[in-house]
């Protein structure tokens, strides 16, 4: 097993935040302030480098996932201390959120996350986790990535169908893409450190 490293941004609130689009479409590297109600999503372009800060933020989408991303954005969402947050999704076939980079999750607040349809939290790359309380209820896998690690953490995992924590690569399976082991090594593995994991349902529990 590799040895996996635990690199989060820091959960240190910045002293100004950059303006949140009425629309939820990120364009721009940036700190983001999250709070209240939003239903439209949030989408985030690919390649960006984005940290939401949420402060007992509500977030919801009728169209698709309630958090996305583009490929190779790297994502970092912070539980404000002393908050309750929520993602919830019903959108047919799609993750409550989804992103296709690297996602870190962290903050001495809660986050709850929920999806009636598909997986609960899904990182199309690295993911990682510190000290924030996390709950997800899914149908598919609660929380799932190529890598996952999480130190200090509590998490409560329900799934009606498929796993608790699921790591897995995940590959390109079109005919002209070639992948060697040094592509693949390092990926496919979970590791909790001081964590307290809980998981009701119907899968394995990782």
């Amino acid at each position: 097993m590799p040895t996996m490293t635990l690199s989060l941004s820091a959960e240190t609130a910045p002293e100004t935040y950059d303006a949140f689009p009425e629309d939820g479409h990120i364009t721009k590297d940036g700190n983001y302030l999250i709070e209240g109600t939003t239903t439209t999503g949030i989408e985030i372009d690919k390649s960006l480098t984005v940290h939401l800060f949420l402060k007992n933020a509500v977030i919801s989408s009728t169209t698709g996932s309630s958090l996305f991303s583009g490929k190779k954005a790297k994502v970092t969402i912070t539980a404000m201390e002393g908050t309750t947050n929520s993602v919830t999704n019903a959108v047919a076939d799609v993750n409550a959120i989804h992103i296709k980079g690297t996602l870190y999750l962290n903050g001495k607040g809660t986050l709850s996350v929920a999806s009636t349809t598909k997986g609960g939290i899904k990182s199309s790359g690295y993911l990682g986790m510190k000290d924030i309380h996390i709950t997800v209820s899914s149908v598919s896998h609660a929380i799932s990535g190529e890598e996952i690690y999480g130190k200090d953490v509590t998490v409560i995992a329900n799934t009606s169908e498929k796993d608790g924590i699921h790591a897995e690569v995940d590959l390109d399976n079109t005919a002209s893409t070639v992948y060697t082991y040094d592509d693949v090594k390092d990926k496919g593995y979970v590791r909790l450190v001081s964590a307290t994991y809980t998981f009701h349902g119907f899968g394995d529990a990782v």
